[in-house]
């Protein structure tokens, strides 16, 4: 606990000023969500909710799978079998 209280008192104010700010914004959007979600299974609404979570997880999946792509291009086989990265040229 120490050395994570000296790690924090080093840290410049504006740093730990960002990190709580993304931690409301986070926490604002899963209260949000949880509340929506909430909503949905109180009023009934069982068979849309089942439909917007798969057209929800369809999206993160597709865009996971794009970021994998991107990043798996930047990989090139050696002779040697070892992967190593290299910079793509920009067009």
């Amino acid at each position: 606990m120490k050395s994570n209280d000296e790690c924090l008192q080093k840290m410049p104010k504006e740093h730990r000023k960002n990190i709580i700010a993304y931690s409301i914004i986070i926490m604002s959007f899963l209260i949000l969500i949880f509340s929506f979600l909430g909503y949905c299974l109180y009023t009934g609404h069982e068979t849309f909710l089942i439909k917007f979570i798969q057209l929800v997880v369809y999206f993160l999946i597709t865009a996971l799978s794009y970021f994998a792509g991107l990043q798996r291009g930047k990989r090139v086989m050696t002779k040697a079998g070892k992967s190593i990265l290299q910079d793509l040229p920009h067009e």
